[in-house]
């Protein structure tokens, strides 16, 4: 789905949506995937996590990832916009207020745990709804705005009683290996 978003990006809308048509009636054709290990579903969040070498590892190692929240994958596409008599204002009003970036976000309740909620309640929902067994929180080295956010989301989702896995890492494949270990050693732990 990565490789999908990615391309379709930057192709004109006609062929994104062709694309998009085409691997949905491709996917829908799939025969159900394998279990996994036990206690390997998984939930990735994170950034402009563009390269499929992070998912492919992860499912390499045996894991599920059964849902993300990523800047290409659900945070930016999951939520819809609003009808309003006016269409930009939908758009301007889903983009400043129901994708929750750290560099747009504006705080919404009268309390710490009030906006906790607020921006990071939909990942909650999330780990419930796909009955997600654990968390990869990959951050590129130097995202300050994410790198931020870090002890804020690792607290609030394992407040809830999800294991998190965060990792930094340098937006390189020379460190795969080292990502590797650390995700093999963490599912070895939830299982």
């Amino acid at each position: 789905m990565m490789k999908v978003l990615v391309a379709a990006m930057s192709l004109p809308v006609e062929e994104s949506t062709a694309l998009i048509r085409s691997v949905t009636k491709e996917a829908t054709q799939r025969p159900a995937p394998q279990a996994g290990r036990p206690g390997s579903r998984l939930m990735l969040i994170g950034d402009q996590i563009d390269d499929v070498a992070i998912p492919q590892l992860i499912e390499g190692a045996g894991a599920r990832l059964v849902m993300d929240d990523l800047s290409i994958g659900s945070k930016v596409y999951w939520t819809d916009v609003d009808a309003t008599p006016d269409p930009l204002t939908g758009i301007a009003e889903r983009y400043l207020r129901k994708v929750k970036l750290p560099t747009t976000f504006v705080a919404e309740g009268n309390s710490y745990e009030e906006n906790l909620e607020a921006r990071f309640g939909h990942m909650k929902r999330y780990i419930k709804e796909f009955n997600v067994n654990a968390v990869i929180l990959f951050v590129y080295k130097y995202c300050d705005p994410y790198g931020f956010e870090v002890p804020s989301i690792k607290g609030f989702i394992e407040s809830a009683g999800t294991p998190v896995l965060y990792l930094e890492d340098e937006y390189s494949t020379s460190t795969v290996g080292r990502v590797k270990t650390r995700v093999e050693a963490f599912l070895e732990m939830i299982a």
